[in-house]
């Protein structure tokens, strides 16, 4: 009977310890090392949530990593296993501060290009200044996120070194003209990170957004949904997926803009904006192009468009070959 009573124990126990190491080994975390401790290191995932694991041998700043690790977030956090997914960069670019978040910044870079940087808590600050703010003319160390910088502009920020004495005069200019742009169309979908709308003239555009505009985004009973009309707020360019600045709501019952044609030749394309020799001139964001004729200064054109207090809103372009 004793040696049943022994053999019981021994195996509830055993159990128990099992259940003990499956329960700690149930936790794991991706994302860029953004900075290296004594005996620890600091992971920012593309969202911008960062962890601090401890360990004996830290991975490469600015390498992609998996971390298997034991203890509950808000605690001391072991690293069991650390895997590489993708070896550290050494990309910099250099370029002008549009705009800061919690948890990002976007930067105009001096060709124009313009780049949304996940940051965190961690990210070291370094040159003439221990915070970021719009305007600094900045060189930044960065990892790439999933997608890469060159296909959704987004990455994962290392080091930042703020440099007042930078020639950033045409980022400066390029900036003004990529910032707080505007779209309104119908929404199409949304998740938790994403919002598609439908523009008048059929085209489709998916912005990255928070999740708290589903609650704080209301006009009223005008609420953001599928089927709401919207005026989305960005910096860049629609095609990149930027972050939706501002969402607002509007009256779904208000009546539609009447359009208008002009037809001329074009003085000026570029960017945000179509100029006629005739003086005309429209925004062209969300515009659809047709037509067989080059996009360029000399072209005749036929635009349709809206007007909105006092500004001009091209939806369509026909491009002519004569």
């Amino acid at each position: 009977m004793m040696k049943r009573l022994i053999a019981l124990c021994m195996a509830v126990l055993f159990s128990l310890s099992l259940f003990t190491v499956a329960m700690a080994e149930t936790a794991a975390f991706e994302g860029v090392v953004t900075k290296t401790l004594d005996g620890g290191f600091i992971v920012t995932n593309e969202s911008g949530s960062s962890l601090t694991f401890t360990t004996d041998k830290a991975p490469e700043l600015g390498s992609t990593v998996k971390v298997d690790y034991e203890g509950k977030v808000g605690e001391l956090l072991t690293a069991k296993k650390v895997t590489v997914t993708k070896k550290a960069v050494t990309n910099t670019v250099s370029g002008l501060v549009t705009s800061v978040s919690d948890n990002s910044f976007i930067v105009t870079t001096l060709d124009g290009k313009l780049v949304n940087f996940v940051s965190s808590e961690s990210l070291p600050i370094t040159g003439v200044a221990g915070s970021l703010t719009a305007g600094q003319a900045v060189k930044v160390s960065y990892a790439e996120v999933e997608g890469g910088v060159a296909k959704l502009n987004i990455a994962t920020a290392v080091e930042v070194t703020v440099n007042p004495t930078a020639k950033v005069t045409k980022a400066a200019e390029q900036a003004e003209k990529t910032t707080n742009k505007k779209l309104t169309g119908t929404v199409t979908k949304m998740t938790d990170t994403r919002i598609t709308i439908k523009t008048a003239n059929g085209k489709k555009w998916t912005f990255k957004y928070d999740s708290k505009y589903k609650k704080t985004h209301k006009r009223g009973k005008y609420e953001l949904k599928v089927g709401a009309k919207v005026r989305i707020t960005y910096d860049g360019f629609a095609s990149a997926h930027p972050f939706a600045k501002g969402i607002q709501v509007l009256n779904p019952n208000a009546a539609s803009l009447k359009t208008h044609k002009k037809s001329g030749t074009v003085a000026s394309f570029g960017g945000m904006n179509i100029k006629l020799t005739n003086g005309f001139e429209a925004d062209v964001a969300g515009a659809k192009h047709v037509g067989k004729g080059k996009h360029a200064k000399g072209t005749k054109v036929t635009i349709t468009y809206t007007t909105k207090k006092g500004r001009n809103y091209a939806s369509r372009i026909n491009w002519k070959t004569k």
